[in-house]
């Protein structure tokens, strides 16, 4: 085993980040001030500097300033409202999570709530509104649904039903986006009926609100609920088969088909920030696929990670990005490891080993975040994935075809819908049939957040040691191996 010196070893660029961040997410799990510690903190620090140990000093204050960060984000979130009638704006998507309620944030001059209304106007982003707020109507949170919100619409003030009046409509590119991805929804109704339109509709713009209660059990019990979801996790293992495929062709054309595939999913889906992260992630591991530079990749997949605790620390709450992270970084961390072991006599077996190994890394690497909120774990989601996502990509290609001839003609679109609509059947008996069968789901006890982040780190330095004996290291870490 080579001998690495413990600077080389800890101290690159990420962990630096890695600090802050641990600063934060302990500031907002367990609402912890640093400031009682402070002068230890303060004396170890100067202790680091005085003996030039500069790099373990900024580690410390990192750590604090991420922990200050965090602080700041919970005491302004806080807010306590007069009762009173308030005018504001919409500001986020409206969002219709049963059949007859919808959910928004109102942003006003004294803060910022969410509203819940089976008052279904036509409302949308950035719409002038004025709603009374007051006790009567607040929601009261229990079983940590307060950090749902928190982690969503950075507001845990809920209320339900409250009056509301509709005062303007809202203008600009954003808006005209989420009215336009509204359009396209309603359309995927009428060229598929049931529970096939929701597939078809979740598999471009998210969403399974609409399947019926057995379909959803067999998603969530099969592990292919990250098909209609509108998180990285989906986003990455559509790009890993999509990329896979078309590399079949030329790596240029698989890049630029996967890159225009997660552009559209980012303008049709109306700019949404889970859609946002969902292409962050997406977009990471395109690069390391194209650059095979692992190492560089997983740097910029940390800086994104940053970038989207620095705008909402309460994300730790929010288990799609922590599923999109999850398996991006496993997508990256193995993607080296698993090209290599991906040999066989032809291209086509290449690919078929190569989706089946990523798909599975993705699988294992976000099933600590799984255990977590859900006390169970699909052990069958490899194989029910292997049988489903590779024809996904033919799937989206023709419901794309579908949807654009149905503005100009529909029964030209009608026609190539039904070219769709077998595989589309398919896909939901494979669901179906994975999620039903007894074996399919192992239930666990609940764990510890804090268990959750050990595994990682447990996965990370397993990594490092197998990496290192295949001689990897350095492309994915840059440890110096010979």
């Amino acid at each position: 085993m080579n001998k690495i010196r413990v600077s080389k070893f800890f101290l690159y660029p990420a962990t630096y980040i890695l600090c802050f961040a641990t600063g934060a997410i302990i500031g907002v799990k367990t609402s912890l001030s640093l400031f009682p510690a402070g002068t230890v903190l303060l004396g170890i620090i100067l202790f680091l500097v005085v003996f030039k140990l500069t790099r373990y000093a900024a580690l410390i204050v990192l750590f604090m300033l991420g922990n200050i960060y965090a602080l700041f984000f919970i005491y302004f979130t806080n807010w306590q409202f007069l009762s009173g009638c308030y005018v504001g704006t919409i500001s986020s998507q409206v969002n219709q999570y049963s059949e007859d309620k919808i959910r928004y944030s109102f942003s006003f001059n004294a803060g910022k709530a969410v509203v819940e209304s089976s008052d279904k106007k036509d409302l949308g982003y950035g719409d002038k509104v004025e709603i009374c707020l007051s006790d009567e109507y607040l929601k009261k949170l229990d079983g940590g649904w307060d950090k749902y919100y928190l982690s969503n619409y950075l507001s845990n003030r809920v209320y339900k039903d409250p009056p509301v009046k509709y005062l303007e409509r809202g203008r600009g590119f954003r808006r005209s986006l989420a009215d336009f991805s509204d359009f396209i929804g309603r359309r995927f109704y009428k060229l598929w009926p049931g529970d096939k339109g929701t597939l078809a509709k979740g598999l471009i713009l998210g969403g399974s609100q609409n399947f019926t209660e057995e379909v959803k059990e067999a998603l969530k019990n099969s592990g292919t609920s990250h098909l209609t979801a509108v998180s990285g996790y989906n986003v990455a293992i559509i790009t890993v088969v999509v990329f896979n495929l078309m590399r079949l062709i030329s790596k240029r054309v698989a890049f630029l088909v996967t890159a225009v595939l997660l552009l559209s999913f980012v303008f049709l889906t109306g700019l949404t920030p889970s859609v946002m992260r969902a292409a962050l992630m997406g977009g990471a591991y395109l690069l390391s696929k194209m650059l095979g530079r692992p190492k560089m990749t997983m740097h910029f997949l940390v800086l994104a990670g940053f970038a989207l605790l620095l705008a909402n620390p309460f994300i730790v709450y929010n288990i799609g990005p922590l599923l999109s992270f999850g398996a991006t970084y496993g997508l990256i961390f193995a993607g080296d490891f698993l090209s290599k072991i991906a040999s066989g006599p032809n291209n086509f077996w290449k690919i078929f080993l190569s989706t089946l190994g990523e798909t599975t890394v993705a699988q294992i690497f976000v099933m600590p975040v799984l255990i977590y909120y859900f006390g169970q774990v699909s052990i069958l989601s490899p194989i029910a994935n292997l049988f489903i996502l590779p024809l996904i990509p033919f799937a989206m290609f023709f419901e794309f075809i579908a949807l654009v001839l149905s503005f100009t003609n529909f029964y030209v679109g009608i026609f190539f819908a039904k070219l769709v609509e077998p595989v589309l059947s398919y896909i939901i008996f494979a669901i179906k049939f994975f999620g039903s069968s007894s074996y399919a789901v192992v239930i666990i006890s609940s764990v510890n957040f804090w268990a959750v982040v050990l595994s990682y780190l447990v996965f990370y330095i397993a990594g490092r040691i197998i990496f290192r004996k295949i001689n990897l290291g350095n492309r994915v870490f840059g440890d110096h191996v010979k």
